[in-house]
């Protein structure tokens, strides 16, 4: 077999990929993209109403996952005209006739005159789907997409994913019509569908209900399969699908893939992508929860996983090896069980050894033990445990719940519900604990060979299960990567989606109310520490944070039991008054107000405790012992915004608070005897001035963004200080002295590579979070810039004039006549309560979990707005309520000049105040 370059073959190539929002297709649209970016065109067909729904469903189920991120950091801002120019979204479904349901008649020309290559990755793949669904998608869907092939005037290739089911060696070939597996005659799928018109016509002629339909469509195609010889519905309708497309292929080229159980990335784009819990995941999943604490089948059998990039890349390899070669029988089996076979048992021994380590946090905040899964080797075996190990129990626990009217109702239907999760995944999964078929990958160990003795790229088109060490694929990279997708370790680089998964999991109206005042470890007993508020500085980024975050706890949790609020302030009575007067004065708390009226006051002096003290200081500067060793022996939380966030602070004032205030934080957090976290807030800014996608991932200790020498801090503690003593020597004035140690901080931070002292010095206090937490569970919150509230406790709240909205005042007021900025460039906001949200979020999640997690907080990835955006907004903005100045007139505001380089801002100035200045 000889064939040329993938990455050659693929270029100017038109390919059509069905099943586009799939788990397969996503992960090859992927691969093309990212290996050949002159590919000509790829037609992707989505089941959507029309054009619209499918551009949001390709944005949203496609180019929005975090499968594209190394797309996203190799291209930036050019990613969505590069996805417009090669991407045709083709609202469409397979099970409709020969035009796929494409509605565009000029598209369907277009296809048919233009493609080289038809993907079919179109699928159903529930073990009990309906029948009536899986018939018209895995098999006259299958018939459907071969039919639309035959039209392509240009078409070299037409690639069927398919799936294998037999005992013993199955073999790579094919199946003709009417075979079945246990040689039950009178397979006829012509028959099938009518069979299940009339099925579907007789219940809706009884007037059977939308649910009752689908429960005996499912009932009705595990029937027919079974009477053939195949376990479930999913195989059955892909077999017969296989036996339509080698009947009707004529002299088409025709390649069809049966890929194994199919799981997370081995390599690329990285390891351990996977959507959703698949296959084998839920065994592991119910396994890591408790659920699951018996194994009904053979330990010592083979479980055929095979990697999905590795499935992928023998699609492709496969497409190029038989395009323009119609007479060659091509079915390849992707998977394992031949050459490097995993069993049941390294599968328990793995899972055993992980949860071990990194057990699963259960609701109530603790983790989960795991035992070793008891085995059981037939059905009988398995009823008879479940008979004396729940079901009795169980009938205990109904009678003694109906004697004592309803006292046991919550344990009951928990065990209820435990009961039937174990006996639906046996029953479902009972064939293949039980398998003994081993698939045989003689023509893919050929195409495999065929592709060295080519010098194909085989680096980059890598498919030998060989090259897997099971041990460490399992534990390093499958297992995390599906416990991020189940929530669990949402430790991905947009985890904060996986901060979204974990509340959506509660399946309550409000999480808030739920996580703080039922289930978890927070349950009435919480003791927050919030860190130190400088309230009086109203330019802080974060620190307002603080305040929603108070308010957010007080409102929906009234039962939290005390809150200490660590203040600059020379006593007790000055913290108490700067409490009353700076924090719960403030209009925040308004709708507390309302709601507690005159008790307000006593509300808050039983909640919060106001704390004098400094975290530039050890001990946070808390001088009275019996408070410290209250604390000490309380606190369950600790919450640290304390920061100082001028870009140019004086470099001594910076790295006492943001950098070795972090560190003493962290000290008193671990002389807390219950704590369970420390949540450090710092900002997503710390990457500096890094272009392309800033993953989550920590500073350590002596990393510098630039140059060979390594951050040492006590080194820059000392040079501080040297500084100082010197300057004093020298009598200079304090104003001097601040400008001399606001230069010095922005000259150490450029030395290593940062723009400004701010970020320099949070940089340098994670570093020693990171280096100094021990087995404190801390978590890292970085914000982009936080802006006014978004809708708690009410719309618009926000607290002096921050960061860009200083650029919208001088607009609105006339004085910002001109923007300096890529009109394109992402600006990268993120409401008030938006980030005290996630902070709680994070809390209940990563409770007592003894590691770090960093989470970034903002818009630009998942919904980016642009200068060009803000440019427009407040051009729209002031036109209709203009700013009114002090004679009283409305200011007239013009468009603006948006000056796009460095080079056009200094020109600009020079022509329109420079040389007038001069003059």
């Amino acid at each position: 077999m000889e064939f040329g370059s993938v990455v050659q073959f693929l270029e100017d190539k038109t390919i059509l990929i069905t099943g586009a929002t799939g788990f397969l297709a996503k992960i090859l649209l992927e691969k093309i993209l990212r290996v050949q970016p002159k590919v000509k065109k790829i037609y992707l067909l989505l089941r959507a109403a029309d054009a619209k729904s499918a551009s949001q469903r390709l944005q949203n189920e496609v180019i929005g996952k975090d499968l594209f991120r190394i797309l996203k950091e190799k291209w930036g801002e050019n990613l969505n005209s590069i996805v417009t120019k090669k991407i045709v979204l083709v609202p469409g479904d397979i099970s409709h006739e020969d035009d796929l349901g494409v509605k565009d008649s000029n598209l369907r020309e277009e296809m048919w005159s233009q493609l080289d290559v038809v993907v079919n990755l179109a699928a159903t793949t529930n073990f009990d789907e309906g029948y009536d669904v899986a018939l018209g998608i895995n098999t006259m869907g299958a018939k459907h997409v071969l039919c639309f092939a035959k039209k392509c005037v240009r078409l070299k290739v037409l690639v069927h994913v398919s799936t294998g089911e037999r005992a013993g060696l199955i073999l790579e070939t094919p199946y003709g019509v009417g075979d079945t597996l246990n040689g039950v005659c009178g397979l006829d799928i012509d028959e099938e569908k009518k069979l299940v018109d009339q099925k579907l016509n007789e219940l809706q002629a009884e007037g059977a209900t939308a649910d009752a339909i689908k429960d005996a469509m499912k009932d009705m195609g595990m029937e027919r399969a079974k009477v053939y010889g195949w376990p479930n519905t999913c195989v059955f309708t892909k077999a017969m699908g296989e036996m339509l497309v080698g009947h009707l292929k004529e002299d088409l080229s025709v390649v069809i893939i049966r890929p194994t159980i199919v799981t997370s990335t081995y390599k690329e784009p990285f390891p351990g992508w996977v959507e959703g819990v698949r296959t084998i995941d839920s065994l592991a999943v119910g396994y890591g929860k408790g659920r699951l604490t018996c194994f009904l089948g053979d330990i010592t059998g083979i479980v055929d996983v095979i990697p999905a990039d590795m499935v992928v890349n023998a699609i492709i390899v496969a497409m190029v090896a038989h395009a323009n070669r119609p007479s060659e029988n091509a079915i390849y089996q992707v998977g394992s069980s031949v050459r490097n076979p995993m069993r049941y048992t390294n599968l328990q021994d793995c899972g055993f050894n992980y949860f071990t380590n990194k057990p699963w946090i259960g609701k109530d905040g603790r983790p989960v033990k795991v035992g070793r899964v008891k085995v059981l080797s037939s059905r009988a075996s398995f009823h008879r445990y479940m008979a004396i190990r729940y079901l009795l129990l169980l009938k205990g626990l109904e009678l003694a719940n109906t004697a004592f009217c309803h006292f046991f109702e919550d344990k009951y239907s928990d065990l209820n519900r435990k009961i039937k999760f174990v006996m639906k995944l046996v029953e479902l999964y009972r064939p293949y604990l039980f398998f003994r078929g081993v698939f045989d990958d003689l023509n893919t160990e050929k195409l495999r060979m065929a592709a060295r003795e080519n010098n194909l790229e085989t680096d980059m088109f890598y498919f030998d299960p060989k090259t897997i060490d099971w041990e460490d694929y399992l534990t390093n990279i499958h297992f995390p990567g599906v416990l991020r997708m189940a929530y669990l370790l949402p430790r991905n680089v947009l985890s904060a989606k996986g901060l979204a998964g974990f509340a959506r999991i509660s399946r309550s109206s409000d999480f808030l109310q739920y996580s703080l005042g039922k289930r978890v470890w927070m349950a009435k007993h919480l003791r927050i520490y919030t860190g130190e508020m400088n309230v009086g500085d109203l330019e802080e980024n974060v620190g307002k944070c603080v305040f929603v975050f108070v308010e957010k706890i007080l409102r929906v949790q009234p039962n939290v039991k005390k809150f200490y609020l660590l203040l600059r302030a020379a006593d007790a009575k000055s913290a108490t008054e700067r409490l009353r007067d700076e924090v719960i004065a403030k209009d925040l708390f308004r709708v507390l107000r309302e709601k507690h009226g005159a008790g307000l006051h006593s509300f808050i002096s039983e909640k919060v405790t106001p704390v004098p003290g400094d975290i530039s200081h050890e001990d946070l500067g808390v001088k009275d012992s019996s408070l410290k060793d209250e604390m000490w022996r309380e606190i369950d939380v600790m919450l640290n915004f304390a920061a100082t966030t001028n870009f140019d602070e004086r470099y001594d004032v910076a790295l006492g608070i943001n950098t070795l205030g972090a560190l003493h934080v962290l000290n008193f957090a671990k002389k807390c005897v219950k704590i369970k976290m420390l949540v450090h807030v710092s900002t997503a800014y710390v990457c500096g001035e890094d272009a392309g996608l800033i993953l989550e991932q920590p500073y350590h200790m002596g990393m510098a963004k630039k140059g060979d020498e390594k951050i040492d801090i006590n080194f820059e503690k000392r040079m501080v200080q040297e500084k100082l003593n010197e300057l004093k020597l020298e009598n200079v004035p304090e104003k001097q002295i601040t400008s001399a140690m606001k230069d010095f901080g922005i000259e150490r931070a450029r030395l290593f590579g940062w723009p400004n002292t701010y970020v320099f010095t949070k940089a340098m206090g994670e570093m020693l979070l990171v280096n100094f937490k021990d087995s404190l569970p801390l978590v890292i919150i970085r914000p982009t810039m936080v802006a006014s509230t978004y809708k708690e406790p009410f719309p618009g709240w926000i607290e002096g004039v921050r960061t860009i909205d200083s650029i919208i005042v001088g607009y609105g007021k006339g004085r910002v006549t001109c923007f300096i900025s890529g009109p394109r460039s992402t600006l990268d906001v993120i409401p008030a309560d938006m980030v005290v949200n996630a902070i709680i979020v994070a809390m209940v999640a990563r409770a007592k979990q003894h590691s770090e997690i960093i989470y970034h907080l903002g818009s630009s990835f998942r919904n980016p707005v642009n200068f060009s955006n803000l440019h427009d907004f407040s051009f729209r903005y002031f036109s209709e309520h203009p700013w009114i100045n002090k004679e009283g007139d409305s200011v007239k505001i013009g468009k603006g000049i948006v000056l796009s380089s460095m080079s056009k801002f200094y020109t600009y100035m020079a022509i329109r105040f420079l040389l007038p200045l001069k003059v």
